[in-house]
């Protein structure tokens, strides 16, 4: 009796061969005994490495050939990667994880498992492909290799054909483009989606991120747009996504929503995260906050990157951007415009929060307070306020991230103009952080409107205003307006108590001007102001009053642009009757005109 073993991954043959008799003769017969074995042996290279450039990015894929529990890790090199002793002097671009051909934006709006497309219009990618997205830094020729890591443990072979490059990549820098992935008719509205792939990599700096890269969903309703049109830039509050009410637009805009959410379900805030945060899994209650290292703008970035792509390809003006977005939304609609001014003409912020470092409202229950939950996810994403991490963009976070800092340490920037409405009985975003930041816009004239009423989060009590008192679509990036501060008549919100001041108000809430007055010429600017009155959302209206006062500060000015050491002159006029006048010694910055007579029937 002999016996033979055969081993193929994941099965173990055993082979017995018998001796039979008959009486005749001998014969032999075999019996295949099939025996499953306990654990599979993958391999730990991948094979068919592919690449292709494409405006200014290089889209790797490779067959995965391993476990789900594999990471894969991504080098360039300017010379052919033939051996695993080269990798320690060629470029690390980061990693992935066994799904990074899985498109989890998409995947998250459908609730179905979808796959990323790579090419415009392409088929996706299938499961058993890996993939990886690195942005040209240097015009050049570039080799790539990738090897496999499993349980910490790096497997460096490579296999030249296989799991690194034999030809090299011709790449040029050029801006990257969204790919397009589908049209899909959503309520009858033809809706483009595209798909943005961010690079981790700081051109000629580290990774911002160990993930190597990260896909974000585009989606884009032109509103049968030809000519140029405005655009509103949309980020979606929580519990929708980057598809929820894009059919939805007003008057002749075109409408572009963008997402925020990483592969693990959560997101980055509309700005970014730790260098060491894991985007691939879930945070735990048991995790701690990082307490070392950079946090990195990755995606405020993206997000500026993004809208650069929209204006170069759509029929969008580009002095006619206006950002929108509610609740989780409104962290990206104020803090975006905050950071990117020069790109935005007016932001509508509703129901949002404008110090992401405040850890006291007066409401315990307030999500943002110490242990509860949109502090803890912070903490997780960002280190806690007292270890104040560094960030790449110069600042400490929590200043970066605090809108009455911002404001005073470039209060001379053209902001754009800010319409924000508040809730007193907001547990989810809180209250008590807004009145230092109703003193900020007063204190660095600051343009806009900002309303507050009793609501709480949603709406559902306590409601006053609807947004009728506003109208996005006035502004534009190329036209100078007047900033008011400290009005005479603006409501007392009262001590960041929820209980104390005025129930709703606002500041500059009954102030308005003429856009057609404006004279913005290099020798003078003329602007006609009045009071106006405001509308409750049931329709009822608050009549303005026949005068008041404020200072006004003329912002995002065009030709007017006087030079330090300059004596301006102004006066004011009521019904061609010279009211007020005087002179201001301008010495660079702010030009403050204090204190205007400002009159209901100008």
């Amino acid at each position: 009796m002999l016996f033979y073993q055969l081993l193929l991954p994941g099965f173990i043959f055993f082979v017995r061969q018998l001796w039979c008799s008959s009486i005749l003769k001998r014969v032999s017969c075999t019996v295949i005994f099939i025996i499953l074995a306990l654990s599979v042996t993958y391999s730990t290279t991948v094979t068919g490495l592919t690449a292709s450039f494409k405006f200014g990015q290089v889209f790797l894929t490779w067959n995965k050939n391993t476990s789900g529990s594999a990471f894969f890790l991504v080098y360039r090199s300017t010379s052919p990667i033939t051996s695993g002793t080269q990798l320690s002097s060629c470029e690390y671009l980061g990693y992935v994880n066994d799904s990074s051909s899985v498109d989890h934006n998409i995947s998250k709006a459908d609730k179905i498992l979808r796959y990323i497309v790579i090419d415009s219009a392409g088929v996706p990618l299938q499961s058993s492909k890996g993939l990886f997205v690195a942005t040209t830094e240097d015009n050049g020729t570039y080799y790539y290799a990738v090897t496999v890591s499993i349980s910490n443990v790096e497997d460096k072979t490579i296999i030249a054909g296989s799991n690194s490059l034999q030809t090299a990549i011709i790449e040029t820098v050029h801006a990257p483009r969204a790919v397009f992935r589908e049209i899909r008719i959503i309520n009858g509205k033809s809706i483009e989606i595209y798909t943005w792939f961010q690079s981790m990599k700081v051109p000629h700096g580290p990774l911002m991120n160990k993930i190597g890269f990260l896909a974000y969903g585009i989606s884009v309703n032109r509103n049968n747009a030809t000519l140029l049109k405005p655009l509103r830039y949309r980020f979606h509050p929580g519990g929708q996504t980057f598809l929820s009410n894009i059919d939805n637009t007003n008057s002749d805009e075109v409408l572009i929503n963008v997402e925020d959410y990483l592969p693990h379900d959560k997101d980055a805030g509309w700005w970014g995260t730790n260098g060491n945060y894991n985007f691939y899994k879930p945070p735990l209650d048991s995790d701690i906050p990082p307490a070392t290292g950079i946090n990195y703008n990755f995606s405020d970035d993206r997000l500026l990157k993004t809208l650069n792509w929209i204006l170069s390809k759509f029929p969008v003006d580009s002095n006619r951007v206006y950002i929108d977005g509610s609740s989780f939304g409104a962290v990206g609609a104020f803090f975006f415009p905050l950071h990117h001014p020069e790109k935005i003409a007016a932001a509508k912020v509703s129901v949002g929060i404008f110090n992401l470092g405040f850890l006291n409202d007066y409401n315990p229950k307030c999500t943002f307070n110490p242990g509860e939950k949109n502090r803890v996810d912070g903490d997780l994403r960002l280190g806690t306020v007292a270890s104040n991490l560094p960030t790449n963009v110069g600042f400490p976070t929590y200043s970066v991230l605090n809108g009455s800092w911002w404001f005073h340490q470039f209060n001379t920037t053209d902001f754009p103009v800010f319409y924000t409405i508040s809730g007193k009985q907001d547990e989810l975003m809180g209250w008590t952080e807004k009145v230092a930041f109703y003193d900020s816009v007063n204190a660095n004239r600051i343009g806009g409107y900002f309303f507050w009423d009793n609501r709480d989060h949603g709406g559902t009590i306590g409601k006053t205003w609807d947004d009728s008192n506003f109208s996005l679509y006035r502004y534009r990036k190329n036209r100078s307006f007047p900033a008011f501060s400290y009005c005479s008549v603006n409501e007392n919100p009262g001590n960041g108590n929820g209980t104390d001041g005025a129930l709703f108000g606002s500041i500059n809430g009954c102030l308005d001007w003429n856009d057609n007055s404006i004279i913005d010429e290099s020798s003078q600017w003329n602007i006609k102001i009045f009071t106006r009155n405001l509308k409750k959302y049931t329709g009822e209206i608050i009549l303005a009053p026949d005068s008041c006062s404020a200072d006004v500060t003329p912002r995002r000015l065009q030709q007017f642009q006087p030079q330090a050491g300059n004596t301006l002159s102004w006066k004011l006029y009521h019904k061609n009757q010279l009211v007020q006048s005087g002179t201001i010694p301008y010495s660079e910055g702010l030009i403050v005109i204090p204190q205007v007579k400002i009159y209901k029937d100008t």
